[in-house]
């Protein structure tokens, strides 16, 4: 027995399929609670963006983003040991959990497609209505990644008038776009949770507690900010941030070009945003395989706890 399926070494193969179960068992609960409260939303009249009222609930990019995330980080922290314990190489770990890290948003992207289609197909979806062709603005909605339905948005000078927007017709590649969209997020959120959770269990492994309760809530602090992007333009200290996120600023204009969406205005203050779906594929794309590197390095310095060590 040489221990090997056509090159891959057992371990290798056992490693990827925990990683893989992992990762379906966890989306798997996830999704099965996403229905119910979709529907529950539904009834309820939150759909769309005013689903920030309940965040999460048909907001399937929010959603997932922290499914992903979570679960990235819990294959770091809980599982690396064990895998050693059973004789797996760090080698054969680090492999395992880059393909799963990469294969499991790209199984979502498809299954999001999928369900788009089959809603929209059905006729239970229910599409933005100032928007050619459908822009999902209930279940499965995905803001995001919706927006690479269209080559181009026109937005009035108006800063505050974002509801009265005009988009290009539908593209007929539009669904392929959105796709696309939705693997980078989803493929960006898979490697920074594995980043974070690599980290997170090298600095405990090291006694260094303090730490990585500080990256914790230092995270957690983020993301409650990133919600409320608006308030940075109100507190003086965070003036130099909030110029990130005030329409018609230089820093504006690079934030939106690396999320896709490639801004110019014309003479009269209207704001048009050119739609390009390869420039995030290609940021999420090196997103990953920094994170990955930086992943291995301290996977090859990680040890286990001296009391799970095989005597």
């Amino acid at each position: 027995m040489t221990g090997k399926t056509y090159g891959l070494s057992r371990q290798f193969l056992l490693t990827l399929r925990r990683c893989l179960t992992v990762y379906g068992v966890v989306l798997a609960v996830g999704l099965l609670l996403f229905v119910p409260l979709c529907y529950q939303s539904v009834m309820l009249g939150y759909t769309g963006s005013s689903a920030i009222v309940f965040p999460g609930i048909n907001d399937v990019e929010y959603y997932f983003r922290i499914l992903l995330i979570f679960t990235a980080m819990a294959w770091q922290w809980f599982f690396f040991g064990t895998a050693l314990c059973h004789g797996v190489s760090r080698k054969s770990y680090m492999k395992a959990t880059a393909i799963s890290a990469a294969v499991v948003p790209l199984a979502m992207s498809v299954l999001y497609l999928a369900a788009r289609f089959i809603v929209i197909a059905t006729g239970t979806a229910m599409c933005y209505e100032k928007s050619d062709g459908c822009r999902l603005s209930g279940p499965f909605y995905a803001h995001l990644s919706e927006q690479f339905l269209y080559a181009w948005e026109r937005l009035p000078s108006d800063a505050f008038s974002a509801w009265g927007a005009t988009y290009s017709k539908a593209l007929a590649a539009g669904p392929l776009f959105v796709g696309l969209k939705f693997f980078s997020l989803m493929l960006a959120y898979a490697a920074i949770g594995t980043l974070v959770g690599a980290v997170l269990a090298w600095l405990a492994n090291k006694g260094i507690w303090a730490a990585a309760i500080a990256i914790v809530a230092f995270w957690y602090a983020a993301q409650q900010l990133s919600s409320s992007m608006s308030m940075l333009l109100y507190v003086p200290k965070m003036q130099m941030v909030g110029a990130f996120f005030k329409r018609g600023t230089a820093q504006n204009r690079l934030v939106q070009a690396m999320s896709g969406r490639v801004v110019s205005y014309t003479a009269d203050g209207v704001e048009i945003g050119t739609y390009v779906v390869w420039i995030p594929l290609a940021e999420s794309l090196v997103l990953f395989a920094l994170c990955m590197w930086i992943v291995w390095m301290l996977t090859k310095r990680r040890e286990i706890h001296p009391a799970r060590q095989r005597g």
